[in-house]
């Protein structure tokens, strides 16, 4: 069983997952707070933060991102969206009047890609259509983290530099709808779904 804590954080109010394990070792997915938020629930659940795995690269999502990064964690992304790491105007800081602190990615992933962190089987699901590299997370083919791609009754974005509607709809249809009805879909916005209950509701699809 996938074990996480979710917390909106920043002002943005995107979502944070951590993972963990029963050695409380965790993997964050996003990190779109400051290095405070974040801090805080890890020390307030002990938890050692061992990875963080970005879905893609918009400024809500990355925000905490450098001194964690500075600490020794080591941070993944699509290769896609690796530039907004390193302060590309696409990571829509600056549009959105904030400052960002430049920093690089460890491990830049690509479609299919599967690795072990912190006991959980990953396994990488490129979902082009709100960025070029956006991504989603299926850990050990129980819970699905979708970034912006998925929400509960609705879809990411796709007016943005990089962004498609025509690809957003056929990332999901082909590659998120084929999965088990059962999977738990935990976005960056919003409540959490299940595949069964957006195929069955979503009104992008019906």
């Amino acid at each position: 069983m996938v074990k996480y804590i979710k917390k909106e954080v920043g002002v943005l109010q995107s979502n944070a997952y951590f993972v963990y394990n029963d050695k409380k070792e965790c993997a964050l997915i996003d990190c779109g707070g400051s290095y405070s938020e974040i801090k805080n629930v890890l020390e307030e659940n002990d938890f050692t933060l061992t990875a963080i795995l970005l879905t893609h690269g918009h400024y809500d999502h990355i925000a905490g991102v450098k001194p964690f990064k500075d600490e020794g964690v080591k941070v993944y992304i699509h290769e896609k969206d690796k530039s907004m790491l390193e302060g590309s105007l696409e990571n829509l800081a600056e549009d959105m009047g904030f400052g960002f602190e430049k920093t690089s990615a460890d491990q830049c992933l690509s479609d299919g890609d599967e690795f072990s962190i912190i006991g959980y089987n990953v396994k990488v699901i490129w979902t082009p259509g709100h960025t070029l590299g956006g991504v989603c997370y299926l850990f050990d083919n129980e819970v699905l983290f979708t970034g912006d791609t998925l929400f509960s009754g609705s879809i990411g974005r796709t007016d943005f530099k990089g962004g498609s509607y025509m690809d957003i709809i056929e990332s999901i249809k082909n590659k998120l709808f084929v999965l088990n009805d059962n999977i738990e879909v935990c976005p960056g916005h919003m409540e959490n779904s299940t595949i069964k209950r957006e195929k069955d509701t979503n009104p992008y699809f019906r």
